[in-house]
């Protein structure tokens, strides 16, 4: 049975009851019978939250097979949006490192960062401007890396 956890803020905390018990909406090509999935979601999650205890334990307990982050928007979320674009990339690579070598995941994908409607640190222009920056930086850096892909996932 393939293994698959979905790590991040508060959309990931939503699909999980949301779509609970029917995860066969999620256009896994493979027999749905034959993954797993299971989310873990913190309101308002950050990248270092990823590094959390419930985290790490799920991940030890639950060898994932893949593991997708859907997290990051909530970083970007801040006045200072400028100096934490490039951070938010070497975080992400951080994590992707941890994820690997630390937890022994065999494949990672980073997904696309949404952007918003309305903001109240920073323009709606500006920020969703910094979201095209930071998914365009992590398409390009995965590229270059085995085992992890960004962007959308292709159904």
């Amino acid at each position: 049975m393939a293994n698959v956890v979905v790590i991040g803020h508060s959309f990931v905390k939503r699909l999980d009851r949301a779509l609970k018990g029917s995860w066969t909406n999620l256009g896994f090509h493979d027999d749905p019978t034959n993954i797993a999935v299971s989310c873990v979601g913190k309101s308002g999650g950050r990248l270092p939250d990823v590094y959390a205890r419930e985290v790490t334990d799920r991940l030890r307990v639950q060898i994932a097979d893949l593991v997708l982050l859907q997290i990051g928007g909530n970083d970007l979320y801040c006045a200072r949006i400028e100096d934490a674009k490039d951070s938010i990339v070497n975080n992400f690579l951080s994590i992707v490192e941890w994820l690997a070598l630390g937890l022994s995941v065999v494949r990672i994908g980073i997904l696309q960062l949404f952007y918003r409607r309305s903001t109240r640190h920073v323009s709606v222009h500006k920020y969703n401007e910094t979201v095209d920056y930071v998914n365009s930086a992590l398409k390009a850096k995965c590229k270059t890396l085995n085992s992890v892909f960004s962007g959308a996932i292709k159904a």
